[in-house]
């Protein structure tokens, strides 16, 4: 009997070529995840940079009274494009060929950055987001903002009327609030009066009270009857006021001599729109004179960093006013406490 030993190249040479795949596969995968974390990581970055751009923007810009920011980006907007107007919004652009926010900024407009001859915005940003970049840009934008608002449940809204009146008579302020998801939501709106002395400035305020006149509450009603679900938010006992879920509008005279320091609604239990106008309560037509002062606009800072894209965007009222940093109220299942 012979003994013959077997040799099995073949096969092992199969063997080799599927390490060898095998390993080719996973050697890939990783250099594919490596690179996938790499961008992402990338992305985040200019994603970061991009908003901080937008956020410095914004910061510089509202440092300056509302007048002087708005005649300025105004006068540059039609200067970059004639046809602008502030309705359809004033566009300022910092890139590898524009220099207009460099110019807003500058002592010739806004005096907001001390830029030297030759000197840009990016400049002082640097490293962040470099407009020398290919790609890389900032923008301005300024425009009329619509005068109708989302107020969610718990936020307040609030107009500060003799503020801004001053020596105007005849005026009206007209709240169209609609219910905006929930019709079990309500909302409540208060009226804060204060005496003043000769010069204009607050001497007392009313003490504020729930059980008061100046605080109305109202729940949107379908059938013109009962509140929406009344158990849900609403104290049968209550004194709210039923109003329809659409083409509510409701008047409050804004004459000087009875005009509330401040307006103000918020929202019960659900999200619900807010619109104003402020008319002429001898005509009921809309009042510029009356209005004057009351002019929101809507403010956006933008930045494009490497391929990503991200904005800021506010609202600034033509004259400043500030609100409290918390409501007087609380509200619980029942309603208030």
């Amino acid at each position: 009997m012979n003994n013959r030993n077997t040799k099995y190249e073949a096969q092992a040479l199969a063997i080799t070529m599927v390490v060898l795949v095998v390993s080719a596969i996973l050697g890939l995968s990783i250099y594919s995840r490596a690179m996938k974390d790499k961008l992402l990581t990338i992305e985040e970055r200019a994603s970061a940079e991009a908003l901080e751009v937008a956020d410095l923007t914004l910061d510089r810009l509202t440092s300056k009274p509302t007048d002087e920011v708005v005649a300025a980006i105004s006068f540059l907007g039609v200067a970059a494009d004639p046809t602008a107007t502030l309705d359809s919004g004033f566009v300022l652009r910092e890139n590898e060929d524009k220099s207009e926010i460099t110019e807003l900024l500058s002592p010739d407009y806004l005096t907001i950055i001390p830029t030297a001859d030759g000197e840009l915005y990016s400049d002082l940003l640097s490293p962040i987001c470099p407009t020398n970049v290919a790609g890389n840009e900032y923008q301005i934008t300024l425009k009329s903002a619509e005068e109708n608002y989302e107020i969610r449940s718990g936020h307040s809204w609030s107009i500060p009327a003799r503020d801004v009146l001053k020596s105007k008579s005849n005026c009206r302020l007209d709240l169209n609030v609609e219910m905006a998801g929930d019709s079990r939501a309500g909302f409540v709106v208060s009226k804060f009066y204060c005496n003043y002395d000769a010069n204009g400035i607050a001497t007392d305020c009313e003490e504020y009270q729930v059980s008061s006149n100046s605080v109305d509450k109202y729940c949107f009603s379908d059938d013109g009857i009962n509140c929406n679900d009344v158990s849900r938010f609403y104290d049968p006992g209550s004194p709210w006021q039923k109003v329809p879920t659409e083409g509510n509008v409701l008047g409050f005279p804004m004459s000087l001599s009875s005009s509330p320091t401040e307006i103000r609604v918020t929202a019960i239990g659900g999200t619900v729109d807010i619109g104003y106008s402020i008319v002429d309560s001898t005509t009921n037509l809309p009042s510029v004179e009356c209005a004057q002062g009351l002019q929101m606009y809507q403010l956006r800072a933008t930045a494009n960093c490497n391929g990503v894209y991200r904005g800021k965007e506010i609202l600034i009222p033509e004259e400043k006013w500030h609100d409290s940093i918390f409501d007087y109220v609380i509200f619980n299942n029942e309603g208030p406490i």
